[in-house]
């Protein structure tokens, strides 16, 4: 799905370089959302940001070395983000519900989440080293997951037999698939994955599949919320 990428876009903050570094981080983000970083070039990213070769590598030593730091600033900001907000007002199904949202709204305004994600699958991963950010922080959020599944279980909300570890990554596969497969996607789609109201569909709808299969068997007695409707319609 082609966006246009927001050059200071919520979680990508470059606070504290100025000039030419910050031009050049902000260069290499724009480039790296559209093509991704096997088909990004240096001389894409000089260009975009009005430098010089040498001006590049007395601040880089690669384009791997500003790929990894644009890599873990981006889901540094993005994790500590989600990890900011208050998730235990309402129900704990109202907390996945939120948690839900805030992750889809970041991938709906910062396209450049979705090609690293995509980057990283084509890639196994070669750009995250042990020290990266994002295998240090993405335990808290399991563990945010597991806390709103925990207490669900103790209310009565949820099944006793959820699989936490299972449950964040499948849902997580399933709600950002509109972004990391939307070539897919747009197959049963091709008009509607760049539309907004589409993409809230397509949310709200694996929301409640997700809900639907930990829900306590007590609660599907109740009124559930109605699904939005089908993205494919």
């Amino acid at each position: 799905m082609k966006q246009d990428t927001a050059i200071n876009a919520p979680g990508v903050q470059t606070a504290g370089m100025e000039g030419a570094p910050r031009r050049i981080i902000d260069a290499a983000l724009h480039e790296f959302a559209v093509r991704g970083i096997d088909a990004t070039r240096i001389k894409d990213i000089i260009t975009r940001a009005d430098v010089s070769k040498q001006l590049f590598y007395y601040y880089f030593e690669s384009k791997e070395e500003l790929y990894r730091l644009a890599l873990e600033k981006t889901a540094d900001d993005a994790i500590t983000d989600i990890l900011s907000h208050d998730y235990d007002e309402g129900t704990a199904e109202d907390g996945l519900i939120a948690y839900f949202q805030y992750v889809f709204r970041q991938y709906m305004d910062i396209p450049v989440l979705a090609k690293f994600t995509t980057d990283q699958d084509n890639n196994l991963g070669a750009q995250i080293s042990r020290r990266n950010k994002l295998r240090s922080l993405t335990p808290a959020l399991v563990e945010l997951v597991k806390h709103l599944i925990e207490r669900g279980q103790r209310a009565g909300e949820f099944r006793d037999d959820i699989d936490v570890e299972f449950f964040y990554t499948s849902s997580l596969l399933m709600l950002r698939g509109c972004f990391v497969s939307s070539c897919t996607v747009g197959i049963l789609a091709p008009s509607q994955v760049e539309r907004s109201d589409w993409l809230l569909g397509w949310r709200d709808n694996c929301i409640a599949f997700t809900l639907n299969a930990i829900r306590h068997p007590d609660r599907h007695a109740e009124a559930a919320p109605e699904p939005a409707p089908t993205p494919c319609a």
